[in-house]
């Protein structure tokens, strides 16, 4: 319930990708992409490192700047300057980059050029003839990405559930977990939170008086088909409608 360590090394490397696509300084990139490394093989996780008070500047490829972003994000379950590249550029845009052989130049040109912001748009694009007509694409790879693009569709849509869907399970888990003496604030985050279209799996990040009575009660929820794992500080389950 409290943010996972999965959680923070995808902030970063989202941040690596939006930076990526708007052909930003590939230090920086680079550096983005190295601390989600970095967070996604640490075996404790970073919220108990920020709760005891250590130096996250002294793990691998973490610097001071990064380390207090880090710390934003255990404290709020967000991160501005990740908020503000959403903002400036579209959010989905970098489910471009889920197109096999689609890198952050292929993903920039597309983008900046056509517009196109998601996996849809490339099919569209593509149908329309459009993509062939950028620099360094042509007509056999404007024919593999439909191919490809497609392809990533199907497999998404066999993986997750729709929104409408999601707030059926979602909304009813939220209502509970509020209702819950020990809870001060529910809410969730990631792909649910910014409302897209299809949803993976929910977060959901909790600030409560009591961490074991928190947990117990999420657990503990009529709809939980199954727990996964049960800490401290964070627990996933499984619900009745295969929603993680």
């Amino acid at each position: 319930m409290a943010v996972r360590n999965r959680d923070i090394a995808g902030m970063l490397k989202e941040i690596a990708d939006l930076l990526d696509i708007s052909d930003a300084n590939s230090f920086r990139v680079r550096s983005y992409r190295n601390a989600a490394r970095t967070v996604g093989s640490l075996n404790e996780e970073v919220a108990d490192l920020v709760e005891r008070g250590e130096d996250l500047s002294a793990l691998p490829d973490i610097g001071e700047s990064i380390a207090g972003k880090l710390e934003e994000i255990v404290e709020t379950g967000r991160l501005e300057q990740l908020d503000e590249l959403r903002e400036e550029m579209d959010a989905d845009v970098t489910e471009l980059l889920r197109i096999p052989n689609v890198g952050p130049a292929g993903a920039r040109a597309l983008y900046q050029e056509l517009g196109i912001t998601n996996v849809e748009g490339v099919v569209a694009a593509a149908d329309e003839g459009k993509i062939a007509g950028l620099s360094g694409f042509g007509e056999k790879t404007q024919a593999q990405l439909a191919r490809d693009a497609r392809t990533s569709l199907e497999q998404g849509a066999r993986e997750r559930m729709l929104l409408g869907e999601a707030d059926e399970v979602v909304v009813p888990l939220l209502e509970y977990l509020r209702s819950t003496r020990s809870v001060r604030r529910a809410v969730a985050a990631g792909s649910y939170r910014r409302r897209k279209e299809t949803i993976g799996d929910v977060d959901i990040l909790v600030e409560s008086d009591d961490q074991d009575d928190a947990m117990d009660a999420f657990s503990s929820y009529e709809r939980v088909e199954s727990v996964v794992s049960k800490g401290s500080t964070r627990s996933t389950v499984i619900l009745a409608s295969g929603l993680h």
